[in-house]
């Protein structure tokens, strides 16, 4: 069946919630941008109101938020759009500008849709909006979220996941050498997953692979390099599968503790060889999907022994990378 192609525009919390932090308004719009491209795949055409706005703004000369020239500007601008758009696609929080579109669509008669997937051809699509956590709810730093939305656009949209975890005083979470890590899901040419252990870990532990992302360095440079250090192999990203921010009983509100970054990659050649002995890497293994949820199930069993090789217990950092593998295995098990 032919899918008609709608013009949609976006609309979700600008200012709402931020207190006018310029970065935390720059997340709201990465959030909603997160959204366009696979409501372009799908045959529409998405719109921000802020694509518009904000450049007009600027020009009219506004210093910032809520300044007389952003006030001219800014609604005008969303309500002239909607009125030559098919739909609106309402994501994020509370937001009453969000929400004035809504009534405005719904007087037009407009569509009215609440999640990616309920757009016709979105059947099945990952909504950046499910999983508890978007741009919206996480400030992500303006560097880390401008790379997200550049993954995005060449990998494909990442389930947002926050995950509450009951402790976060252990290894990586206490690092400093990191701005968070990449999950390598790598998958082989038997059509299995790579797994691994290191001859730190408690006996029976099993793992997809991770690596930290250095300050400064790029997120897609640091998933390359941690694959070749970690196995040597060629590989293909396939796929930008999820990220996930961890938040622990420290965490200050509003923040995050760790941020993951996982990937969906094919084996495409090379021999499975560890270059990196500091990995300290003993065995590797291979898994299915399904496999991932008795990997999360064994890994949050491990008693609460404390361990100077992680700076925690066992039983804290086996929560931690639970998730992971409970997340991957969701998403791949849904035709991923």
């Amino acid at each position: 069946m032919h899918t008609p192609s709608l013009m949609i525009l976006i609309a979700g919390p600008y200012r709402s919630g931020t207190g006018d932090d310029p970065q935390k308004m720059t997340a709201h719009v990465r959030a909603m941008e997160a959204l366009a491209l696979p409501l372009f795949r799908a045959g529409h055409l998405p719109v921000l109101g802020e694509w518009y706005a904000l450049p007009l703004a600027d020009l009219a000369g506004s210093r910032r938020a809520g300044d007389a020239p952003f006030t001219e500007i800014f609604h005008p601008v969303a309500e002239r759009i909607l009125a030559r758009c098919d739909a609106i696609l309402r994501v994020g929080g509370p937001s009453q500008g969000a929400d004035q579109m809504v009534a405005q669509a719904q007087a037009l008669g407009l569509q009215v849709f609440y999640r990616l997937q309920d757009v016709p051809g979105c059947v099945g699509l990952p909504d950046p909006a499910e999983g508890g956590v978007g741009a919206i709810d996480l400030a992500l730093p303006a560097e880390i979220a401008d790379q997200v939305v550049a993954l995005a656009a060449r990998y494909g949209g990442p389930a947002l996941v926050l995950a509450d975890i009951p402790d976060g005083v252990f290894d990586p979470l206490t690092s400093r050498d990191r701005i968070g890590e990449v999950c390598m899901v790598i998958r082989r040419r038997s059509g299995r997953l790579l797994t691994f252990r290191k001859d730190i870990y408690p006996p029976g532990v099993m793992r997809l692979l991770t690596g930290g992302v250095k300050p400064g360095e790029r997120i897609e440079a640091g998933l390359l390099r941690e694959v070749a250090e970690e196995t040597s192999l060629d590989v293909e990203v396939r796929r930008f599968l999820a990220l996930i921010a961890y938040r622990a009983p420290q965490t200050p509100p509003d923040a995050y503790a760790f941020l993951s970054f996982a990937f969906l990659l094919d084996e495409i050649g090379g021999e499975l060889v560890v270059q990196d002995p500091e990995e300290r890497v003993e065995a590797f293994g291979e898994a299915t999907v399904a496999d991932l949820y008795d990997l999360a199930s064994f890994l949050e069993g491990l008693d609460d022994r404390q361990d100077r090789a992680i700076g925690g217990s066992w039983r804290a950092w086996g929560a931690f990378r639970a998730v992971s593998h409970r997340v991957v295995a969701d998403l791949l098990m849904g035709g991923g």
